[in-house]
């Protein structure tokens, strides 16, 4: 059986919230642009051409333009990106549940989301202590016959983060 993974994505930089304009609608800016671009050109390294990728993202703005960039870089198409609102400050037992109902066909997932709680999950998972910066992102390897829906606290394994 293929080895799954799970890569924590946290979205790139954004602009700086201020009064008036709401956190959730907070747009990339262009370092963040650049960042996404190096970070997903380094992430394609990781897999085949012939790999399938699922991306279940946040809807908050930054998440989303972090996700079309990687989804393009990937080659997975933007109509095939979940969208999902819950990760937007989600807490780790919320994000455990998107990915505890991804198929057992999937061998790759991307989910791009937000800290705290995308750091805490890649320490739980894995029994690690991260922060991920923008962009970043966490890759875990999940024990040989584990599929997402039995993934829980310390069965990942932190491969490596890219940065």
């Amino acid at each position: 059986m293929q080895t799954k993974f799970l890569y924590l994505t946290r979205h790139a930089q954004a602009e700086p919230y201020t009064y008036g304009k709401d956190d959730y609608s907070r747009h990339l800016i262009e370092e963040g642009l650049k960042k996404t671009h190096s970070i997903g050109d380094k992430l394609k390294k990781c897999f085949d051409n012939h790999d399938e990728i699922k991306i279940i993202s946040s809807t908050a703005t930054r998440a989303k333009e972090t996700s079309k960039i990687l989804s393009h870089i990937l080659g997975v198409k933007e109509g095939q990106i979940e969208w999902n609102e819950n990760i937007y400050e989600a807490s780790i037992h919320e994000l455990m549940q998107i990915i505890n109902k991804v198929d057992e066909s999937t061998h790759h997932l991307l989910i791009v989301g937000h800290n705290p709680s995308i750091s805490n999950l890649c320490d739980y998972l894995c029994n690690a202590h991260t922060n991920l910066n923008a962009a970043e992102t966490a890759v875990i390897a999940l024990p040989d016959e584990l599929d997402f829906n039995m993934l829980s606290k310390g069965l990942g394994t932190l491969q490596h983060i890219i940065h």
